[in-house]
C-alpha cells in the first residue's frame, strides 16, 4: 500500500501495520501522489507527474503506468476520481 504514515493522528490502524507499504511524505500527499488506479497486483497507473511513486513502485515489482493527467491535475483531482475510457487488450 502506499501511505503518509505522518497523515495518521494515532498511527496506520493496526490491522495495516503489517502490510507491505511504499512510504510517501505529506508534502507528497498533499501533491495527490497516492491517488493512483491499482488495476491488479502487477499494475498500478498514475499520473506521469508523479514519476517518484513509478520509480518507488517499481522496486516492488509492481509496473507502473503514466498518463498524462493534467487536466484533472489542474483542479486537484486524480485519474482514481476521474472518468476514463480503459480498454482491456
Amino acid at each position: 500500500m502506499t501511505v503518509c504514515e505522518g497523515a495518521f493522528l494515532y498511527g496506520i490502524p493496526a490491522d495495516l501495520k503489517s502490510w507491505e507499504k511504499i512510504n510517501v511524505s505529506l508534502k507528497e500527499a498533499t501533491n495527490l501522489i497516492v491517488n493512483g488506479l491499482p488495476v491488479n497486483e502487477q499494475v498500478y497507473i498514475t499520473d506521469e507527474a508523479l514519476t517518484v511513486l513509478i520509480t518507488k513502485i517499481a522496486a516492488k515489482g509492481v509496473k507502473g503506468e503514466a498518463l498524462d493527467d493534467h487536466v484533472s491535475r489542474m483542479v486537484g483531482d486524480s485519474f482514481r476520481y476521474s472518468t476514463q475510457a480503459l480498454v482491456r487488450e
